[in-house]
Parts: structure tokens; C-alpha cells; sequence
């Protein structure tokens, strides 16, 4: 805003910025501190806490071959129990939610597998 300056840090240090909306990419969970001063010299501080979720680890197994009408097993074990893990096709025709699967597919047919915490949060992370 006109006639306010701003003083943002952050604790991981090494962040400073005097911008009002500033963007940051930490790499780890992060507090940012603002100090607002208007022309008066009266200030407001803030904080705000960017946390960092790691991205599970997935095993969508290996590329199978198989005939119509046959069945296969695909996936793996958990790697990561407190992961959501989620199958879709294409093209598409089924999806699913676990990590094993036995599928007996109609035509030939990719399996995309994504993981992911909070199954959906929109703020979820997903490989």
C-alpha cells in the first residue's frame, strides 16, 4: 500500500525482502515475519509458517505383458504407509485407490500411479 514500508525475514535466516508480497520458495519449512510501518511510524508485525511436505516414495512396478483375457498383478509394497495412493488409466476406463492390483485390462492400456498426503486436500503433494 501507498505510504507503508515492509520488512520481511525469515527463520531458516538469510531471507530479507521489503516487498509487499514477496515470493519465497524454501526448500524446508519456513517461518516469515512482517513488520509493516505506515507513515506515521506506527508498525504491525506477522507472521506466516510455510511448511514443507515431503513427496512419497512410489513403485508402480515393472511393464507387463500379457494376453487378453489374462490377468496381472501390478504394484508394489508400501513404501510409504501414510501415503494415498491412486491408480488411473489411459485411455481411460477404470481408476482405483490402493497400491496392489490384480487387472485383467480389454486393449492395451497404460496404469499411471500417483501418491500423495491428504487425499483430496487441495494443497495435497503428489508425485
Amino acid at each position: 500500500m501507498k505510504g507503508y514500508t515492509y520488512a520481511w525475514t525469515s527463520n531458516h535466516s538469510g531471507f530479507t525482502s521489503s516487498l509487499s508480497n514477496p515470493e519465497v520458495s524454501p526448500t524446508s519449512s519456513t517461518v516469515y515475519y512482517l513488520t509493516e510501518t505506515d507513515s506515521t511510524g506506527c508498525t504491525a508485525t506477522d507472521s506466516i509458517i510455510i511448511s514443507i511436505s515431503q513427496i512419497p516414495k512410489i513403485n508402480a512396478g515393472g511393464n507387463h505383458s500379457i494376453c487378453i483375457g489374462d490377468s496381472v498383478t501390478i504394484g508394489s509394497l508400501p513404501i510409504d504407509p501414510k501415503a494415498f495412493y491412486e491408480w488411473t488409466t489411459k485411455p481411460a476406463y477404470q481408476s482405483f485407490t490402493g497400491l496392489i492390483h490384480k487387472i485383467s485390462p480389454p486393449d492395451n492400456v497404460v496404469y499411471y500411479l500417483v501418491a500423495g498426503y491428504n487425499p483430496g486436500m487441495p494443497y495435497s503433494c503428489y508425485s
